[in-house]
This record gives structure tokens, C-alpha cells and sequence, in this order.
């Protein structure tokens, strides 16, 4: 945040585990305290599997489910009491791969799809109290995350190069500022007439691979 020269008093740091109801309320607790309200909830935090041993064993749907999942219904309901005051709205991020197949990491692709029918959901059920509620599709982006998990750098970095330009139209990863913008929009009263979408910025995945990739 120094590095941004964004001002202390205009942000707010609280480590700890996302699914931990104490957590949980002491974002919300130290929120209201130091900002005196709640306009928008983004839900961000995730992780892609347990280890990278196996993406794919019950241990890694059990801790993807508690994070990915359980934390982000358990925290937006707490949350959506102060946005209904505010004529809030939330912004959940989810993944480009909730809506293609994937053999490589279910658990994940498979939540994450599930989070996007929960955007739609909760869009409906607060629609007319003037609380909103969309998502974010993010594809791979240059940060830590998929590193964090213990997969090897030269994957990472194939990843980045030999996999992007085979499977994605723009033939690159997305930068984070990328996906902040979107973000940004959505929490702004410039969309103030968008709900219950789901929104990729995957440079063109969604829309399928050119016959010449």
C-alpha cells in the first residue's frame, strides 16, 4: 500500500483465515469502526487446491469448499445487513474455469462454477432492496497464486508462455490491474444497473481457440 501511496487511514490490514468465523467478524467489526460502514464486499480470497500433489483428491475439494465456498455464503450473509443500508453490493471473484470442463483441477472448476450460480442467486433474492450482486471471471493472471500451492516455477513460467499462447485468443496472461478495473466498475455506481452477471476478463477463453492456435 506504500508503494501505491494510498493514505493508512483510507485502508484497513487484518490477517487471518478467511473461514474462521472470528475473522470473519472482525472485518466486519474493525470496518465499521474505522470507515463507519459497508458499500461493497469483494470476495477474493481462494485457493486452486491443497497441494500440488493431487488437485483432485477429497482433501483438496474439502479445503477448497471451506474457503472458496462456505467462507464467501458465510461472510456475504453476515455482510448483507450493512448493504442493505447502503444499497451496497458484492463482487465475487470467480474463475474462467467454472465454465469449461477440466480434468486437471475439478474441485476447483467445480466450486467456482458453483459460486457463479450463487451470484445469480443472491442477485435475485436482494434485486429489489437495491443491493447487487455480480462476478468476476478471471483466467490466468501474473500473480502467486497457482506458486503458493507448490507447483515448480518452470511450470509456472510454461504456464505463462508455451500454454498461453496455445490456449488463449490474446496469446498472453492477464496483469492484475486488469482484473482490479472490472472490479472496480462493478462496485461503482456506474453499473449500477448490472446484476447477477458473470463477467470474464480471460482474454477471450470464454469465447472458444482460433483454428490457427
Amino acid at each position: 500500500m506504500k508503494e501505491l501511496e494510498i493514505p493508512e487511514k483510507n485502508y484497513l490490514l487484518i490477517k487471518g483465515a478467511i473461514q474462521d468465523d472470528a475473522t470473519q467478524e472482525r472485518i466486519i467489526n474493525e470496518t465499521l469502526k474505522q470507515f463507519g460502514r459497508i458499500n461493497t464486499l469483494v470476495n477474493n480470497a481462494g485457493i486452486s487446491q491443497k497441494s500440488a500433489a493431487d488437485p483432485n483428491s477429497i482433501e483438496s475439494l474439502d479445503a477448497i469448499y471451506e474457503i472458496n465456498l462456505r467462507a464467501v455464503y458465510n461472510l456475504t450473509s453476515k455482510v448483507v445487513p450493512h448493504l442493505l443500508k447502503t444499497k451496497g453490493n458484492v463482487v465475487n471473484i470467480s474463475s474462467a474455469g467454472s465454465q469449461r470442463g477440466t480434468d486437471s483441477f475439478i474441485p476447483y472448476a467445480m466450486l467456482k462454477a458453483a459460486l457463479d450460480h450463487y451470484t445469480r442467486d443472491l442477485a435475485l433474492k436482494y434485486a429489489k432492496e437495491g443491493v447487487r450482486v455480480n462476478a468476476v471471471n478471471p483466467g490466468v493472471v501474473e500473480t502467486n497464486f497457482i506458486g503458493r500451492h507448490g507447483i515448480p516455477t518452470e511450470v509456472i513460467d510454461q504456464m505463462r508462455t508455451v500454454w498461453a499462447k496455445k490456449t488463449i485468443p490474446m496469446q498472453r496472461v492477464a496483469q492484475p490491474v486488469e482484473v482490479a478495473n472490472l472490479v472496480r466498475f462493478l462496485a461503482s455506481d456506474e453499473a449500477s444497473y448490472i446484476t447477477g452477471t458473470t463477467m470474464a476478463v480471460d482474454g477471450g477463453i470464454w469465447a472458444g481457440i482460433p483454428s490457427e492456435l
